[in-house]
């Protein structure tokens, strides 16, 4: 049975040659800081073919501590310029056209993509980040779309507003 989640592409020991060609065809080349031999010899291949304004490193708010730390300590072999040392809240590390690093979504999530993740989930956060760097790229840089579990976490707390309301009232009305 496949895995649940993003489509997955396996392959056999010619995977370099593989994601060379994915990569040479990607619009975007998002990267989760990771540690294996076959991570890094994407990050090398990314730096030498790669438009660095398609590159982009994934920090989700766990990666933030040690694990960024000691990929920024191994990656100052692989980029021209050194990695900021601390990220903060920032969502994606992306990269100017000679690999100088800057970072999306310093100051974290707008109260809107807060109130988002209290409702679904964190991928408005990120389209949110993304946004920044996409529409300079060419791409539609849009706000995601309300998901279904959004739109149920929006009626059950109007609901419960209107429920507090009404409460209130009937309190005052006793009076």
């Amino acid at each position: 049975m496949p895995s649940l989640g993003a489509a997955r592409l396996y392959v056999g020991d010619d995977w370099q040659r593989v994601v060379a060609g994915l990569a040479e065809e990607s619009a975007l080349v998002i990267f989760r800081p990771g540690k294996t031999q076959g991570f890094w010899w994407e990050v090398q291949h990314a730096v030498a073919h790669c438009d660095p304004r398609r590159v982009f490193l994934y920090l989700p708010k766990q990666d933030r501590g040690r694990t960024y730390a000691s990929f920024r300590r191994r990656a100052a072999e692989f980029f021209p310029h050194p990695l900021p040392l601390k990220v903060g809240k920032a969502t994606f590390l992306a990269f100017g056209p000679e690999w100088q690093p800057r970072l999306l979504g310093r100051g974290g999530p707008s109260s809107d993509a807060s109130m988002r993740w209290f409702l679904g989930g964190r991928a408005p956060a990120v389209r949110e980040a993304l946004n920044l760097a996409l529409g300079p790229l060419g791409f539609n840089a849009k706000p995601m779309p309300l998901h279904w579990k959004e739109w149920v976490g929006i009626c059950v707390l109007v609901v419960l507003f209107f429920q507090c309301c009404c409460g209130v009232l009937a309190g005052l009305n006793a009076r």
